[in-house]
């Protein structure tokens, strides 16, 4: 399953009991959880749970180009 959270271009958060659920209905699939937290960073809320809170066999996709203001540069 792969979310994104803080999503773009809406800004939406996934709450800590969201992202419970979803990680929970995964395992009982036999799914695996994969989080875009690129935006994570950036952020103007107070309580912004990152999916590895609440289930450590999540996956995590992130970046630093964001929060250094290097979106257009390029690695590799």
């Amino acid at each position: 399953v792969w979310l994104a959270s803080p999503s773009n271009p809406t800004g939406a958060i996934m709450s800590r009991d969201q992202l419970t659920e979803v990680c929970g209905w995964a395992r009982q699939q036999g799914l695996h959880v994969l989080v875009d937290e690129i935006y994570h960073g950036l952020h103007y809320v107070e309580d912004l749970p990152s999916v590895l809170e609440v289930d450590d066999s999540a996956y995590v996709v992130n970046s630093f180009s964001k929060y250094f203001g290097m979106t257009g540069w390029r690695l590799g």
